[in-house]
């Protein structure tokens, strides 16, 4: 939960001028995502809240029903959810500078791109402006400014708002929103986030408001109202109060110890029900102060907008229904929230209907408050992210995807009955999942860290959750205005490869029938959360089954498929089901086996038996390449999280991927060439740089002799995104044949400031192991004998002879243009004899 001292600023919601991505409803929206199927009777020009057809609906400003879709903390450069003590660097920040080679402008557009693409229409709480979009800033955070200027604290995380500084807080804070005061797109904002109504029980049960404020010092303004107005306004002399109370006090306020002002606690008498009825009166003239001063401030500001009641935390025992003094209070507070305020925002990670259920909380909120209700903070989690192990998180992405499509029907299909007309009436205006980005996995700076992402910190969406909230949002309108129904298809039933099999690098997938299926789409990863960007997507498939044209890399792979309908929206995936490829050298043909149009002679290694460590795998990619039909993209990944024991991981040994075909013939004097693109990176001091600084290449030979082993770019002075053809050396020359490539990421170099959590990605093409002999061998078979004597003897011209012939030209040595004694002692000190490997580097 993004937590109440984050920074100061106002948190609104924002509307994207986006179009559905879902062709059947992609010419009903409006220009602010609104369905034009069905108008309101809106004139303001600004979004404003209706009822319409037993429905609470935002209007937008061309007067259409709007639901809002939103997720929150959509940020560029989170400079402070995005940081991650223990690393003492931006895991996010740093992975979106490299995507996006440091230009918000571009992220701006993928996040509008990516909105479009899953079928979300507005922003909520924490996220920056967006280049042509709506700004979006964070919550107002009246209470903290408050208490920056020296307001006291009542309970925990409460203000006291009799204290002239409250609404002097209140007023710095709202200034801020003139600013934006006639932005159409803006929705409203929020006056404080996640506040301890509760008291000194933020998380708990503790005291209830009221009796927090009783327990203030004498020389505060909270408590000197209670004492000298809200008291005095209820009892004519101290007489009538310690009738009704059965107590002892001596005064209202004097400077006694049994005054009213300096008793710090007044406990609730069942014999004396007074006590406990004024505390809910106090709580409701409490909240009556804060929201009065609240919405003045912004409407005084911003005249156009929406206000929000400020966001409450749904999830601790103090709302539970065993706890009565504090729904009688919260129900007060509730009253003045909708008294104030045009929408009650409420923060919940639970099971609606459960809770619903269980507690009647939506219910009693908007009975008590009479507005319409928005959920402004929700999610779940899964383990099957490199997240440390959290029993009670869910198993799959795919079952975050489904719980926001339940938990979004359930609230659209809440119906309570509306106290203002005793109607039965729809008050859900949507929801804002929290949050765009995944936390880090050692946590950011208040430790909290979990699987909140609809994306994870490298930018790389989860395929599996966001295509099932795709066919949710895609399908919202049709079924609140159209009365159609939803539907979401139903996974289809594993069939191959099984959970735990052994396949063929091209292996067989298949799958049962789906009713209602037009066709399927397959996803193939080396992680079961799969991320797109390590996903190999194949869409469209009609038969039920299907075999990749060209092999996957050896190792370890997930899958899963989901069926689609006629209207292009995913059904349910099945369950991630794992399988090895693996197979012999012998079989894998020697022409293909350094290639990369089929990947079947590399194997990718991921240390997950550590705790995912690490990881090294390669993608066949046919967008980049520089000879045939495709290149090899190489991805490492250094994580930052041991996945088992939940602490940082430490930096040592080696993440490599390896070649793994038949043993390559070896030429005597060999050097390795190879095409390679860089994508940039960013270090742990947040320097921009390229993933080949930080790649090794080390090759052996038949008896495990180290012919090689170097940095590919230690400079970092590639160019990023852009093919360079590079060669390496050999050492030892001789003719055993090469049993082993390996390119790898030493996670032990700490001098080189290897970045936690990015991926450093590689692409490959066209390597080779290529001869390189003296210019003294003519004939090119490695030795300087007899023969390439002949050769030099007929090429002789003298000193001061010009060799021009053609076929002499390579006789010529030195750096002169004829042929004579002194290229002859150049060819002489290169002499081997027959069947001995020359130095290639001679003549020197």
């Amino acid at each position: 939960m993004r937590q109440s001292l984050i920074h100061a600023g106002i948190c609104q919601l924002v509307c994207l001028l986006l179009v559905s991505s879902d062709p059947a409803l992609a010419q009903d929206l409006d220009a602010y995502g609104g369905y034009a199927g069905w108008t309101g009777n809106n004139t303001s020009g600004y979004f404003r809240v209706e009822k319409i057809a037993g429905r609470y609906y935002l209007i937008t400003p061309d007067n259409h029903v709007f639901i809002s879709l939103a997720f929150d903390t959509a940020n560029y450069n989170d400079t402070w959810g995005g940081y991650c003590p223990p690393l003492n660097s931006y895991p996010n920040p740093y992975c979106n500078k490299a995507k996006y080679n440091g230009s918000n402008a571009a992220w701006e557009a993928a996040v509008k791109a990516n909105m479009q693409r899953w079928g979300f229409n507005s922003l909520g709480g924490w996220c920056q402006r967006i280049a042509n979009v709506s700004e979006s800033v964070a919550v107002l955070w009246t209470t903290g400014q408050a208490h920056n200027l020296g307001a006291p604290r009542v309970g925990n995380g409460f203000a006291d708002v009799y204290d002239p500084k409250f609404a002097q807080a209140a007023d710095q804070v709202a200034q801020s929103l003139a600013a934006y005061a006639n932005d159409r797109y803006r929705i409203g904002a929020f006056p404080d986030n996640e506040l301890g109504w509760v008291g000194g029980g933020y998380w708990g049960a503790g005291p209830t408001l009221p009796e927090c404020f009783i327990a203030l010092p004498a020389t505060t303004y909270g408590k000197q109202y209670w004492a000298g107005m809200f008291l005095p306004g209820k009892y004519a002399t101290i007489e009538d109060l310690n009738a009704a109370y059965g107590t002892s006090l001596t005064s209202f306020t004097g400077s006694e110890s049994t005054s009213a002002l300096n008793v710090s606690e007044i406990p609730n008498d069942p014999v004396h029900p007074a006590i406990f009825e004024d505390k809910k009166d106090f709580a409701e003239d409490i909240a009556d102060k804060y929201y009065s001063i609240c919405s003045a401030a912004m409407r005084g500001y911003d005249p156009n907008h929406l206000v929000f009641s400020a966001r409450w935390a749904l999830w601790t025992t103090a709302y539970d229904v065993n706890y009565p003094e504090h729904q009688a209070c919260n129900a007060r507070i509730w009253k003045k929230a909708g008294q104030y305020c045009d929408i009650v925002a409420v923060n919940t990670y639970h099971d609606n209907a459960a809770l619903e259920a269980a507690h009647q909380l939506f219910s009693r909120i908007f009975t008590a408050a009479g507005k319409p209700l928005m959920v402004t903070e929700w999610a779940t989690w899964a383990n099957d992210t490199q997240f440390a192990v959290n029993p009670g998180w869910r198993t799959y992405q795919r079952d975050r995807g489904e719980f926001y499509y339940n938990q979004m029907k359930i609230l659209m299909d809440f119906s309570f009955t509306d106290p203002a007309g005793g109607m039965p009436v729809h008050p859900f205006l949507g929801a804002q999942w929290f949050q765009y980005y995944d936390e880090s996995g050692l946590g950011r700076t208040d430790g909290e860290k979990a699987n909140f992402g609809l994306f994870n910190v490298k930018d790389e969406p989860y395929l599996t959750a966001l295509d099932i909230m795709h066919t949710f949002n895609s399908q919202v309108y049709g079924y609140l205005v159209e009365g159609a129904p939803l539907q979401l298809l139903s996974a289809p039933s594993g069939v191959n490869p099984a959970n735990g099999s052994r396949q063929s690098p091209q292996p067989w997938f298949a799958w049962g029938a789906v009713d209602g299926a037009a066709s399927y789409t397959l996803l193939i990863s080396p992680e079961k959360c799969f991320p797109e960007a390590q996903t190999t997507v194949v869409p469209g498939i009609t038969a039920t089954d299907y075999t990749p044209s060209s092999s996957l890399a050896q190792g370890w792979w997930y899958w899963c498929v989901a069926a689609t309908d006629t209207a292009g929206r995913s059904g349910k995936y099945n369950d991630a089901r794992r399988f090895e490829v693996s197979t012999s050298a012998a079989s894998i043909p020697w022409a293909e086996a350094l290639g990369f149009e089929n990947l079947a002679g590399w194997r990718n290694v991921s240390l997950e038996d550590d705790g995912w460590d690490g990881t090294a795998w390669a993608f066949r990619d046919t967008d980049e390449k520089t000879s045939g039909q495709s290149s090899a993209r190489v991805v490492f990944t250094e994580n930052s999280l041991n996945k088992e024991t939940g602490l940082k991981n430490t930096e040592t040994g080696q993440i490599v991927w390896q070649y793994v075909g038949p043993a390559l013939y070896r030429p005597r004097g060999n050097q390795i060439a190879f095409d390679i693109r860089p994508e940039r990176a960013v270090d742990r001091t947040g320097v921009m740089t390229v993933a080949s600084q930080y790649v090794s290449l080390r090759v052996k030979d038949s008896d495990e002799t180290i012919i090689l082993d170097a940095r590919i770019d230690p400079e970092g002075s590639l160019t990023p995104l852009t093919w360079r053809n590079l060669t390496l050396p050999l050492t030892q020359p001789h003719a055993r044949d090469i049993a082993s490539i390996e390119f790898y990421v030493d996670m032990s170099a700490t001098t080189m400031n290897i970045p936690w959590d990015q991926r450093l990605t590689i692409w490959l093409d066209s390597i080779s192991i290529t001869p390189r002999n003296s210019r003294a061998d003519f004939d090119i078979d490695f030795d300087v004998d007899q023969e390439d004597f002949g050769h030099f003897q007929a090429c002789i011209s003298g000193p001061g002879i010009e060799q021009s012939a053609s076929a002499c030209l390579d006789a010529k040595l030195d750096a002169d243009e004829d042929v004579d004694r002194d290229d002859f002692e150049l060819f002489a000190g290169c002499l081997t004899g027959p069947e001995l490997p020359a130095d290639p580097d001679c003549p020197h």
